[in-house]
């Protein structure tokens, strides 16, 4: 089952993000809900390049690569979340796929600025 969340800032920035996990009912649930929403607003906030650092490095040609700490600040998934700076985004998804006994995953997102031309 595929998810998508959107959130829009002051109509000046707006972010899509698809989620994907194996059950309908997951998405229903507020936990799920809010988890979704604080990530879009997290991503808005934010401006993170790409999901995970390691498909980010694996992107980029190697002669082009920059630090990996570059890349892992960059990184949605490794970036410490903006209202819990204590756990990264990936714990907050781990914590809130046992909450609901499932799996759930990041599977794509977009962000728009209408600042950024």
């Amino acid at each position: 089952m595929r998810y998508i969340e959107s959130y829009l800032h002051q109509r000046r920035i707006g972010v899509l993000v698809e989620f994907e996990t194996p059950y309908s009912i997951t998405v229903q649930s507020e936990v799920f809900q809010t988890m979704a929403h604080d990530i879009a607003m997290h991503i808005v906030a934010i401006n993170p390049l790409g999901i995970d650092r390691e498909k980010m490095l694996r992107a980029i040609p190697l002669a082009l690569r920059p630090d990996a700490t570059d890349v892992e600040e960059r990184a949605l998934l490794q970036q410490a979340f903006i209202k819990n700076p204590e756990i990264t985004v990936s714990e907050l998804i781990e914590e809130t796929s046992q909450v609901l006994n499932t799996t759930i995953s990041i599977t794509r997102f977009v962000r728009f600025d209408v600042d950024d031309h």
